[in-house]
């Protein structure tokens, strides 16, 4: 009998039994089979955003199948509370950076364990740090700065997210909390995707990512939640500032440029046009804008919204970061 194949609850059948006595040919066995589900049982763990090195570790019967749990952290058994029929929850002060998690469920289909893994990441307001969940596919690279003090901060991945949660992602810290300076995540994959955030699990944007051998990488300006998706914001590693078009121009021309990557997840950008004295005469924009191609049309107008006179002009691309990009055109009226 393949008992995968037949509901749960109480199944009724015979089994028949064919023998060489001519008395008694055939016997035949009636008999109840109870399937029952084992039971599921899934490991949250959440970060407490005050005192960082205070866990909860939140464990749930989504069956209703189970009779007791025992909750282990590194072999040692744990003090558990149950708040209702279904929750289990176990809370823990952390002091190293690798922790195994193990449940063991007791009900009447019989035992049932199951183990997860989570990093601590010990995070330096004054040096550089890094750390990496225990699968090794997801990685933080940050520099001095990044938090405003020393703190812990968890790295786990999507088998310990509550169950709404999108599965195939990581987590780092407390959801929601930004960072000082952003530092780099990077997650193993080997396609040109994106890596997308979300500070609730719900609404996810895309980030600026490049492609380096086998990860992608991506700045992280918050705390939160990390996945790969879809690839549609073209991403430059240099700050550039491009020829415009058409040059000559009569009145109207784009002004191209690019903000690297590597300056960081965004900056302060201004672009101004001087003439050929060194006078300033027009600022096409100034503003903080994030890793990105852009294209600024400009109409040939001043300050004021008066038309130029015909000549040589120069544009000038500033950062915050410092970099200084130059290029000439020329108005032909």
């Amino acid at each position: 009998i393949n008992t995968h194949t037949l509901p749960l609850g109480i199944t009724r059948d015979s089994l028949k039994i064919i023998t060489n006595d001519p008395v008694k040919p055939q016997i035949t066995f009636y008999f109840e089979l109870l399937i029952v589900n084992p039971g599921k049982i899934t490991i949250s763990v959440f970060q407490n955003p005050v005192l960082d090195r205070y866990f909860e570790f939140i464990l749930n019967d989504s069956l209703g199948q189970i009779d007791s749990l025992e909750f282990y952290i590194n072999n040692e058994l744990q003090e558990i509370s149950r708040p209702d029929t279904y929750t289990y929850i176990g809370k823990k002060e952390i002091s190293l950076r690798q922790y195994s998690l193990k449940a063991k469920t007791y009900s009447f289909a019989g035992e049932m364990e199951i183990s997860r893994e989570m990093s601590v990441a010990f995070a330096k307001a004054g040096s550089e740090w890094a750390a990496t969940e225990p699968g090794s596919n997801f990685s933080i690279l940050a520099k001095s700065g990044a938090v405003q003090r020393d703190r812990h901060l968890i790295m786990i991945d999507s088998t310990l997210f509550s169950p709404e949660i999108k599965s195939g992602s990581y987590c780092i810290g407390v959801p929601g909390t930004p960072f000082e300076k952003a530092p780099l995540v990077q997650i193993k994959h080997q396609r040109d995707d994106a890596i997308w955030f979300s500070a609730d699990g719900e609404i996810w944007r895309e980030l600026p990512t490049l492609q380096k051998e086998d990860r992608l990488i991506a700045w992280a300006e918050m705390q939160g939640f990390y996945k790969i998706g879809e690839k549609n914001i073209v991403v430059p590693e240099e700050t550039k500032l491009s020829q415009n078009y058409p040059n000559p121009f009569n009145y109207n021309t784009v002004i191209p440029f690019d903000l690297g990557f590597f300056d960081g997840p965004g900056q302060r950008v201004a672009v101004h046009i001087y003439n050929i004295r060194g006078q300033k005469v027009a600022t096409i924009t100034d503003r903080y804008l994030s890793v990105g191609h852009y294209e600024w049309r400009w109409g040939g107008l001043n300050h004021y919204g008066q038309q130029i006179a015909s000549g040589v002009y120069f544009v000038k691309l500033v950062t915050g970061n410092g970099a200084i990009k130059t290029m000439k055109m020329v108005l032909l009226k």
